[in-house]
């Protein structure tokens, strides 16, 4: 009797779960963004014209108060950041306060007593990778500090600037309202930190504004959102549909532009998977 050999061949399949975990979320957002095209070119046809608010700038769907979100990439963005209100200067105080009267961060009593104090800001938020390039401010107070350097014009105050240009005298002092930052770039947050110090427990500097600049390379959207549901609910669209990973009815994570030749373009401004899944009709 022959001897029978089988010969057993075995193939193995690598499975990645979170891949095709992604690779379904972005197949819904292709078909939600499809959908979404559809419906506004079809309510521009019957209506001659797109609904109310898309235009040529990247805008978020949805019905929230608040739809200033990093969409995408792209070229450098200028953003700013400038506090110069109690809203605005709502960081850390330590020896030092808000003065509404005039709008200035200001030494308390205690910071006086001590000669110095800080305030701490706020973190902010450049939403993508961003370089950040200068700072700036406005000193309301102090009076009677070191005079300009030799011929010059004091900068940099609300009013009452000292002007030397008439009179010859050594460097005494130097006042600078900016700076310009060299070594804060590739960072998404930006926190700053004053310190306030006097001479003279009876007289506090007076802080009226400071500024920060920056370039990031995120698509910034506006934050006023775009309600597309009385305009193609239920007409032309069921609802108004979310994207899958962090989508909301306020901030549906859907972005819409009119480009050239009134075409639609809509994009998910979740980068799942190394790309912003995008359709154009």
């Amino acid at each position: 009797m022959g001897a029978v050999s089988l010969l057993a061949t075995f193939i193995f399949i690598s499975i990645n779960p979170a891949q095709q975990f992604t690779n379904s979320r972005n197949n819904q957002r292709l078909n939600d963004l499809r959908g979404l095209a559809d419906a506004v070119y079809q309510y521009s046809v019957d209506n001659t014209g797109t609904p109310l608010g898309i235009d040529a700038e990247w805008r978020v769907i949805g019905t929230g108060a608040n739809c200033n979100i990093n969409c995408g990439t792209a070229g450098p963005t200028p953003m700013s950041f400038t506090d110069n209100s109690q809203v605005a200067f709502n960081g850390a105080y330590s020896n030092t306060q808000f003065i509404t009267a005039n709008s200035t961060v200001q030494l308390t009593s205690a910071g006086r007593t001590a000669l110095t104090g800080t305030y701490t800001s706020t973190i902010k938020d450049g939403l993508s990778s961003s370089t950040w390039q200068t700072m700036s401010w406005i000193s309301i107070k102090p009076y009677g500090k070191e005079l300009p350097n030799n011929k010059a014009i004091e900068t940099g105050y609300t009013s009452g600037n000292a002007n030397i240009t008439k009179y010859v005298i050594g460097h005494v002092g130097k006042f600078n309202s900016s700076i310009h930052f060299t070594n804060v770039s590739a960072n998404r947050y930006f926190q700053y930190r004053v310190i306030l110090e006097t001479d003279n427990n009876a007289i506090t500097p007076a802080l009226g504004s400071i500024t920060i600049s920056s370039l990031t390379n995120a698509t910034i959207t506006p934050s006023q959102c775009v309600d597309l549901t009385a305009s193609l609910v239920p007409k032309y669209l069921a609802y108004i549909p979310i994207d899958p990973s962090s989508g909301s009815s306020a901030t549906t994570n859907y972005a819409i532009k009119k480009t050239g030749q009134n075409r639609i373009s809509v994009m998910s401004c979740v980068n799942d998977g190394g790309s912003n899944v995008t359709y154009t009709k």
